[in-house]
This record gives structure tokens, sequence and C-alpha cells, in this order.
């Protein structure tokens, strides 16, 4: 987990709520390429939460810069592949999984 350092808290990186935080901080319009591994909704997501290079598969998991596993929540994965594929878009669609 990360610390907010506005709160003093951790944030749970791999919670929807905190997807849906970021989702409504980006440019609705702004498209996002699914299927970039490196640049995906969640790899974007994952190195704005301090995550360095990750490489997401959308079968949830991804691997650090280490090439070690970690899991991702399928949520995330469902969010991002819908069209359009725009932050708007997702952000509607994460929404519905809270």
């Amino acid at each position: 987990m990360l610390h907010n350092k506005s709160t003093g808290l951790k944030t749970d990186v791999m919670s929807m709520e905190n997807l849906v935080n970021w989702l409504e901080q980006q440019p609705a319009k702004a498209e996002y390429d699914y299927l970039d591994h490196r640049n995906c909704l969640v790899a974007q997501y994952l190195k704005a939460n301090g995550h360095k290079d990750p490489f997401v598969y959308s079968c949830g998991h991804y691997q650090d810069n280490k090439g070690r596993d970690y899991q991702l929540p399928m949520d995330f994965d469902d969010a991002s592949v819908g069209y359009p594929r725009t932050f708007g878009a997702a952000l509607k669609r994460a929404k519905a999984y809270l």
C-alpha cells in the first residue's frame, strides 16, 4: 500500500474505489490503448501509484520491472476492456463495480 500524504493514511492501490478516484482525475475524452501492456489504462494507473514499468496482462496479473508477478483485481480489466476506450467511459464502467 502507498502512503497518502494529504491524509497520512495508507491507500489500497488494488481497490476499485482508488481506481475510480484516479479515473476521475483523467481527461474524460482521452483514449488509451488496451492492448499496450506497458501503457494501457491499468499500467498508467499503476505507474501513477509508484509502480515502475509494469507489464499488465488481461488475465488479472502484472509483472514489475524485475519480472515478479502480482495479482490484479479482474474488475480492473473489466472496466478497461470495453468500448469506447476513453478514460470517461472506463470511469462509468468502473463505477458500476462499486
